[in-house]
């Protein structure tokens, strides 16, 4: 009897020895199955960029990234429960990077270069006047034919949303002198440089307030809104982006969040 109970204690400790074994198993799968089906949001941090075009983006004299599609940005993921990290960059390197897969989410106009990579909210966030800017006594502008013939100042690397193609163009006549900054176009347009120059409200509110220009008018002839941009390649993007879409348009209507004024 005793030998029996003791071969009977013996296969009992085995089983549970097995069956710890088992456990361990189950629960090392089931740790493998959950790293292999996260989503980048749950192991990485989501890639942000964004143009320098203050002041709704911009780098600020701590080298840090600042403005208001920034701030919303972080706000707007830290809402969603996923990791986030901002970068800012020259206009042509963050089409590239977003292009390329290198950044997953952006705050921009709508650039078909960017259809086959990118999904795009259908509600915009900001819109942002495009203004031709010259002193008291030049004649107004307020269509882009009105620019034919005349002296103009554009920002390096900006396309205007196609409209540098009209102003390069030899048979309009248009003299472009390319300044490397916003604060450079009003010091060339003070200098008397050129006549106009063709900045958006945003980024020259900024120019101005480094070198205010006397007697200074304006005119706005174009507009642009600003889109959600996500790429495509994001795990579930289209689903993704419509909850993006309703966190921000709720998100607005909160005092903090709110839209800039046209400056």
């Amino acid at each position: 009897m005793d030998r029996i109970s003791a071969e009977i204690s013996i296969r009992v400790h085995r089983l549970f020895a097995a069956l710890g074994v088992m456990l361990v198993i189950a629960l090392w799968w089931d740790n493998v199955e959950a790293a292999a089906t996260a989503t980048p949001a749950q192991t990485s941090s989501l890639a942000i960029g964004f143009p320098e075009f203050p002041p709704l983006s911009f780098t600020n004299v701590n080298g840090e990234p600042d403005g208001y599609l920034v701030y919303l940005s972080a706000a707007l993921f830290a809402r969603a429960g996923i990791s986030s990290h901002v970068h800012i960059y020259p206009a042509p390197r963050l089409f590239d990077n977003m292009a390329n897969g290198s950044l997953d989410f952006s705050m921009l106009v709508h650039n078909h270069v960017l259809d086959a990579c990118c999904l795009f909210s259908r509600q915009a966030v900001v819109r942002e006047y495009l203004r031709v800017y010259h002193v008291n006594g030049k004649s107004p502008i307020h269509d882009k034919n009105e620019l034919v013939g005349k002296r103009i100042i554009t920002i390096q690397g900006y396309s205007y949303a196609g409209l540098i193609n009209f102003i390069n163009d030899p048979k309009n006549r248009i003299t472009n002198e390319v300044a490397p900054t916003h604060e450079a176009a009003f010091t060339m347009l003070d200098a008397g440089r050129a006549d106009y120059v063709l900045d958006y409200t945003g980024p020259a509110t900024s120019g101005l307030t480094a070198h205010p220009v006397k007697n200074l008018r304006f005119e706005v002839i174009d507009y642009l809104d600003i889109y959600l941009v996500l790429s495509k390649a994001y795990p579930d993007a289209e689903h993704l982006l419509a909850r993006l879409t309703t966190l921000v348009k709720n998100m607005q209507n909160e005092p903090k969040f709110r839209p800039p004024d046209n400056y």
